[in-house]
């Protein structure tokens, strides 16, 4: 799933990739992480963004793109509700060396 975050990844192909019915997928997920699919799907985009943010001067626009978000508005309410801050201010918070 990481790997292919700018993907439009469902529930359905990620389980037919590791051999389960969807069904059946989101049971195992669920008891082993205690999170839905789309949880775990966010995280990873949000965490993604996160070290784009920080260590990129790429536009918003770019940033949600490249970590699955279709609609940077959208992006950035995610953001917000994970990280307690909009992805604008978030850089000013976490500065560390650009690469």
């Amino acid at each position: 799933m990481e790997q292919n975050l700018s993907q439009d990844l469902t529930r359905e192909e990620v389980a037919k990739i590791a051999g389960m019915s969807a069904g059946h997928f989101s049971r195992v997920i669920k008891e082993t992480t205690d999170k839905t699919f789309s949880e775990i799907l966010t995280g990873y985009r949000v965490a993604r963004a996160s070290q784009l943010l920080v260590r990129t001067n790429k536009s918003l626009g770019q940033i949600a793109l490249e970590c699955g978000f279709t609609d940077q508005s959208y992006f950035s309410r995610v953001f917000r509700k994970s990280k307690n801050s909009t992805p604008n201010e978030y850089p000013k918070q976490h500065i560390i060396a650009r690469q």
